[in-house]
């Protein structure tokens, strides 16, 4: 059975905004730099979210907003490797909510070879 991260559990069901989001981390690798999270409302009314992060090498859009029950709102994570030294990296950050804060790892490498070039299809 899966559940999602701040999902209600025990069957009842809630009268005020639930925060969910989806994935609860990531691990960008090497070559990834960015990727998507969806911030939903599991509960009723309407969540009201800000994503709370101090992290020099990541940026979120949208920083904050609001999602509806039956939402989700996406929000975009990008990391900037530039001047970082060659180490794993793995920080974390918040989204505060009026259903609830949930904290998201995020995980990237940084290389000392450089990468293989890569090919895109359009």
């Amino acid at each position: 059975m899966l559940i999602a991260a701040g999902c209600p559990t025990g069957g009842g069901s809630s009268t005020d905004p639930v925060l969910s989001v989806i994935p609860a981390a990531f691990n960008f690798g090497v070559n990834k730099d960015s990727e998507s999270i969806a911030i939903q409302n599991a509960g009723s009314g309407i969540l009201v979210w800000s994503i709370n992060e101090s992290i020099s090498w990541l940026s979120v859009s949208p920083e904050n907003g609001s999602t509806p029950v039956g939402g989700p709102t996406i929000a975009t994570i990008t990391v900037d490797r530039a001047g970082l030294v060659p180490v794993t990296y793995t920080e974390e950050f918040s989204i505060a909510s009026n259903g609830g804060t949930r904290t998201i790892s995020v995980t990237i490498k940084v290389s000392a070879d450089p990468l293989p070039p890569t090919l895109a299809v359009n």
